[in-house]
């Protein structure tokens, strides 16, 4: 891990002082030039060792993705499934053949390890948006999950539409800058309707969400003073709505706004004045 700049700075200086024959550098000034050059060489040696730790974390990272049976190993595996190719063995090894340039299918993948086997969440995109794969898409999958997982392991493969939300909130908005129908007055956008997907879209797949992050999301957006949510909930498949009272990570492994509740209409707004 890189050492601070203080503390190279302060063994720079400690070295210095254990040096009779640099006694002659004594000035305790901040300017002196021993103590200028010792702290420009220790920024330079704490930016070398930040990258080192860079460069480490990079190489554990390829290591652990590239060790078979690993859940990094599965999720690159899986995140390389190319539909309508076929496998070929290989000096031993399973995969695809050498210069196929299909595109991989899926957009995102999540693998957990459950009391029964292997979770894989998975979703493919199409025109920006996650969805599910097909059927056609799905049964081609799981082939490919059964020809290259390790012989003995279950898996279980998730492929469903995206956990719907709801937001009812109330925004306390400056008038300033925003109208009492939530749009900007500069150009007319929806800030915090935008926040909120924004929030969404950066949500790591499979990412549990917060309320207290999606909270911090909507009071960063210029023009909103305070906010109270109301009520924040999900649903996925034919199942029914269920409050977020904390937090919530996705059984689909992603959410999006419920086209029934669209931001418009279930978030108030009231001046702050």
């Amino acid at each position: 891990m890189a050492r601070s700049i203080d503390t190279i700075f302060n063994e720079i200086i400690a070295s210095k002082e254990s040096k009779p024959e640099l006694d002659s550098l004594d000035s305790t000034s901040a300017t002196a030039i021993y103590r200028v050059w010792a702290y420009v060489t220790a920024s330079v040696i704490f930016t070398l060792e930040t990258l080192f730790d860079l460069f480490r974390a990079e190489v554990e990272g390829i290591i652990l993705s590239q060790k078979p049976g690993s859940l990094l190993w599965y999720r690159a595996m899986f995140l390389g499934f190319r539909y309508g190719v076929g496998l070929v063995v290989i000096n031993g090894r399973i995969g695809y053949p050498a210069g196929d340039s299909t595109p991989a299918l899926l957009a995102q993948c999540s693998v957990r390890e459950a009391a029964d086997g292997l979770v894989i969440k998975v979703a493919k995109e199409v025109s920006s948006q996650l969805q599910p794969l097909a059927m056609e898409e799905l049964n081609s999958f799981s082939a490919y999950v059964s020809a290259i997982k390790y012989a003995g392991t279950p898996t279980r493969i998730i492929n469903i539409a995206a956990n719907l939300l709801k937001v009812e909130a109330t925004v306390y908005y400056d008038p300033l800058l925003i109208k009492a129908n939530g749009e900007a007055i500069a150009d007319g956008s929806r800030p915090v309707d935008a926040a909120i997907e924004s929030y969404l879209r950066e949500l790591p797949f499979d990412g549990r969400l917060k309320q207290t992050s999606l909270v911090d999301a909507i009071m960063s957006t210029p023009g909103v003073s305070d906010l109270k949510i109301a009520s924040l909930q999900h649903k996925y498949e034919s199942y029914g709505y269920e409050a977020i009272e904390v937090s919530h990570i996705p059984e689909s492994g992603y959410f999006k706004i419920d086209p029934a509740a669209q931001l418009s209409s279930t978030i108030q707004y009231i001046p702050y004045v």
